[in-house]
Formats: structure tokens, C-alpha cells, sequence
């Protein structure tokens, strides 16, 4: 007979690492991004392109998140795949301030969130740049013209600013806590 095991704080703490897939086109951010979470963004300096991933793990809230950042090349988009299995969220950097990126940017995501490994995986869409661009994430949603979907939370950022990077991964951490646990 099995034992029941009840734990107070399991709504607010996941025992697991929680696997988050930051993907979008180069120069989106993503690596910013990630180290800006990881040592702060007074400590990042100006990253080269990712050749191929950057992987980290980040403690953030008791929780433990292993980031990967895919390498955003057209060449390598092929090989995301192999990293899809057991994402927990999917996070989707955007330059918000690049107009050609921001007019493709339904169908890139649409496309993205399609695939059979990321069905009903929850996605951030984190538009970055947004001092450049001078747009709020509300506003640039609603000129992307993206359907309503519980699977789908948007937020501009600025991979410079402090604040503006921990409300990010805010975000990421309130999406992982409230989207449903793996299947044992």
C-alpha cells in the first residue's frame, strides 16, 4: 500500500528543476538575458553570438530553473528539436525594436509552439529591447495581433535593466509554478 505524503509549501516550491527553453532569432537577447539573470545586469558585458547553446542553472524564489539559450542562427533552428523534450516553458526572446522581426513574428511563434514536443507547454514571449523600442508588451501584442490562448504571456524587457530582467524571470518562475506537473 502506498503512503500518502502531504506537504504544506507544494504550491509554492516544485522539488524539481524546472527546464526553460529560451529560443528566437540572433541578436533577440537571449544570452543577455541569461546572464543578466544569472550574475546581474551590472555584470554582463556585450556576448558574442552562441554558436550553439549556453546552459545554466539559476536559483530563483527556492526554485531551480536550468535555462538553456539556443543559438538563434537560421542554420541551427533544425537542431532546437533535440531540445524540446521535458521543457517545462518555453521562452521566446524577441527584439522588439527590429520591424522585419516583429512583422514575421505570429507565425515564427505560432510555428514554434505547433511543434508535437511543446504541445500545451506554457511560452513566454518576452519582447526585449523595449527602451529601444519604446513600446509596451500590451501594445506590441495587440499589433501582432496574437489569438488569446492560457498558454501564451507576454512581457517586455530590457536586458539592461535590472528590474526589468528580474520581472522577467518573475514571470518565467509564476508560469512554471502555475502550469500543470509532469506526468510520473
Amino acid at each position: 500500500m502506498g503512503l500518502a505524503c502531504t506537504r504544506p509549501d507544494i504550491n509554492n516550491v516544485i522539488d524539481f528543476p524546472q527546464k526553460v527553453l529560451l529560443l528566437g532569432k540572433s541578436g533577440a537577447g537571449k544570452t543577455s538575458l541569461l546572464y543578466a539573470w544569472k550574475l546581474g545586469c551590472d555584470s554582463v558585458i556585450k556576448p558574442i553570438p552562441t554558436e550553439d547553446f549556453n546552459v545554466e542553472k539559476i536559483e530563483y524564489n527556492g526554485q531551480i530553473y536550468i535555462i538553456w539559450d539556443l543559438s538563434g542562427a537560421p542554420n541551427y533552428h533544425p537542431r532546437w528539436r533535440q531540445f524540446y523534450h521535458g521543457t517545462n516553458v518555453l521562452v521566446i526572446v524577441v527584439d522588439s525594436s527590429d520591424k522585419d522581426v516583429m512583422r514575421s513574428l505570429r507565425e515564427d511563434v505560432t510555428s514554434i509552439q505547433q511543434e508535437r514536443d511543446l504541445d500545451d507547454i506554457p511560452c513566454v514571449l518576452i519582447f526585449n529591447k523595449s527602451d529601444i523600442a519604446g513600446e509596451k508588451a500590451e501594445a506590441i501584442e495587440k499589433t501582432t495581433n496574437f489569438p488569446s490562448s492560457p498558454y501564451l504571456h507576454v512581457i517586455s524587457c530590457c536586458a539592461k535593466d535590472d528590474n526589468s530582467c528580474k520581472a522577467a524571470l518573475a514571470k518565467i518562475s509564476d508560469v512554471c509554478r502555475n502550469s500543470k506537473l509532469p506526468e510520473q
